[in-house]
């Protein structure tokens, strides 16, 4: 209880980093950035939100002519970033989630993407404006409970395969940062660790999540570099960003490259609004994913592996900088 208390409660510290310049006053902000626009100080915020919604309705169908359906989802993302003279302190905080229900009411929703992600970094300008010296920490977990099938709802026992904090990965390291131009930055932290904490006995027990062999947890010391791309172009039309993490363990493994890549094209189809095509590119040596689908019918059971785990997605988005 104690460990679900700790990682929840340095889930809230990150996100509270992306949410507090939401709560001042927003005369008040202005003010603020009128009052340090000589010198680019103060908070510049934000965030974005995105819809994914399906429907079909299907009376009487024609034999083999479908089913019914209904989906929904999004993402929604903030972020609040901060200069105070060669203090600077940037947060993000990104939740993508969906489900569908193909059938009648009776069938359960199926979960398509329950991802939460949140991260701030804080750094001390050099010398040279170009580095600086800071440390970054982030966690990623999910909302809601999924079940065997993909399903949100189960009443057999033992069809669990994951929930809020189960599992959960914290990193947290020191390093420095480069900034060649305002578009591009990387930041390498050879003082790294990766802490996988699974909130579940059960699950646990699986051995999918990263966790050690009969523990609830994992723990590694290693380095992680992070790159980091955002540009427009046609007057401002389309609006590309890409963010790339690495994470090496300093241990038998070193070697090894965990991957998360995260990409964002979009389409300016009005003022504040794009279409945007995302896609995230997962990898890491510890943990398994879904290498076979279960097939009920013909006793097949769902198999996992190490592989590269892919996602894609399509949206209809809203963004704005407060």
């Amino acid at each position: 209880m104690l460990k679900k208390l700790l990682l929840f409660g340095t889930a809230l510290a990150i996100f509270s980093a992306t949410a507090t310049a939401q709560i001042v006053d927003e005369k008040k902000m202005t003010a603020l950035k009128t009052e340090n626009a000589k010198d680019g100080d103060g908070w510049k915020t934000g965030g974005s939100i995105g819809l994914d919604l399906s429907q079909l309705l299907l009376i009487n169908p024609k034999v083999g002519g479908g089913d019914n359906r209904i989906g929904g989802g999004g993402a929604i993302g903030l972020f609040a970033n901060k200069k105070t003279g060669k203090f600077v302190w940037n947060s993000t905080g990104t939740l993508q989630l969906a489900a569908q229900r193909i059938g009648d009411s009776k069938q359960p929703f199926q979960k398509n993407i329950d991802i939460l992600r949140l991260t701030t970094e804080a750094g001390i300008l050099s010398k040279n404006p170009k580095l600086y010296y800071g440390a970054i920490a982030s966690f990623e977990s999910q909302l809601l409970k999924t079940y065997k099938g993909n399903f949100i709802k189960s009443d057999v026992k033992g069809d669990l395969l994951s929930k809020f904090l189960a599992p959960a990965r914290i990193k947290a390291g020191l390093g420095i940062g480069y900034k060649p131009t305002p578009k591009l930055s990387f930041f390498f932290a050879p003082l790294s660790v990766q802490y996988i904490y699974v909130g579940d006995d059960a699950l646990a027990a699986k051995n999918v999540h990263g966790n050690d062999k009969g523990k609830n947890s994992s723990t590694q010391g290693g380095a992680q570099l992070i790159g980091r791309y955002n540009d427009k172009f046609m007057k401002d039309k389309i609006v590309f960003g890409t963010n790339l993490e690495l994470f090496s363990a300093y241990n038998n493994n070193f070697g090894r490259v965990d991957v998360l890549w995260h990409n964002d094209l979009g389409v300016q189809l009005f003022k504040n609004i794009t279409l945007t095509l995302f896609t995230d590119t997962f990898y890491d040596d510890d943990i398994k994913v879904v290498t076979r689908r279960a097939n009920p019918a013909k006793n097949i059971e769902e198999g996992t592996g190490k592989r590269v785990s892919f996602a894609q997605g399509i949206l209809i988005k809203y963004g704005r900088t407060f």
